[in-house]
């Protein structure tokens, strides 16, 4: 059984790095090894992989749906489209 007595509220920002993504346009980069994250609720947000060497997300972090608000785990750093 959790004992919840100590629980207290917090700001989420206290705990996490909060950051809003930038769009980027997969139709400007070739195939490559970098996650390319989407608007989809399968394959944990990934709808390809690209080359770039543009400012990545970090990785070991956890990103919400913009519409679906499912979350997913990105292990990886990745690219995002908003």
């Amino acid at each position: 059984m959790i004992n919840s007595s100590e629980w207290k509220e917090f700001r989420i920002g206290d705990i996490f790095d909060i950051e809003c993504s930038k769009y980027h346009n997969p139709k400007l980069y070739n195939d490559g090894q970098i996650p390319y994250v989407a608007r989809t609720i399968f394959n944990n947000g990934i709808t390809q992989y690209i080359d770039t060497k543009e400012k990545l997300y970090k990785a070991n972090c956890i990103i919400i749906g913009a519409e679906s608000a499912k979350a997913f785990y990105q292990k990886k750093r990745f690219s995002y489209r908003q």
